[in-house]
């Protein structure tokens, strides 16, 4: 419910963002120093913990964890964030984030053009608010990202490329890791290329 008093209700409201945070929300925060506001960045974030309403009867909304933009190519990127620790990303069959990833991809294909009408709406507000002059987007890719990270270097040579990412290569084609996410580069998150896996 809508809250009168900020004041009366600080405890409520602190509970609640308190739902949101944690070691992934904490990991995907690195990003921010790539904000719209940089103008010079030619890929920046763009939106995090983005919503969408879904059909299932169980579930009211679905939650990506990040939108990146590239404002050369007008494009709108979605990805997943988990840490090494997330058990989502383990299985002896199929990893239960293969499911989550594949219906993001299935929401994005079905709303495809309503995204891009909201997001082009949020520049316009952004370029408003803060004077700023970023394109409006015209594509998005179809498939979601999948970004982990959070592991040191025994972890990644001995449990995520021998056990972990092969399952999840079968079925996923877009997938990024990086032991330090501090370290990360938007440009390599953006290709999905792990050109240095920092722990």
């Amino acid at each position: 419910s809508e809250s009168k008093s900020f004041l009366n209700d600080y405890s409520k409201i602190r509970d609640i963002c308190g739902m949101y945070s944690g070691s992934e929300s904490a990991g995907v925060s690195f990003l921010y120093k790539y904000s719209y506001l940089k103008e010079e960045a030619p890929i920046i974030l763009l939106d995090i913990e983005i919503a969408m309403d879904t059909d299932n009867d169980d579930k009211d909304t679905d939650r990506i964890d990040i939108l990146l933009f590239n404002k050369k190519d007008k494009s709108l990127k979605f990805l997943e964030g988990k840490l090494y620790s997330n058990n989502e990303i383990r299985s002896t069959t199929s990893p239960k984030v293969i499911k989550q990833v594949k219906g993001y991809n299935v929401q994005i294909a079905n709303k495809r053009e309503e995204i891009l009408t909201a997001y082009s709406n949020y520049i316009n507000i952004v370029n408003e608010i803060f004077d700023l002059d970023l394109p409006r987007p015209s594509t998005i890719s179809p498939e979601t990202g999948l970004y982990i990270f959070d592991f040191d270097s025994y972890q990644l040579k001995h449990d995520l490329k021998e056990k972990i990412l092969p399952k999840l290569k079968k079925d996923l084609n877009y997938l990024y890791y990086i032991g330090n996410p501090e370290k990360i580069k938007i440009h390599a998150l953006w290709d999905g290329k792990n050109t240095k896996c920092t722990s």
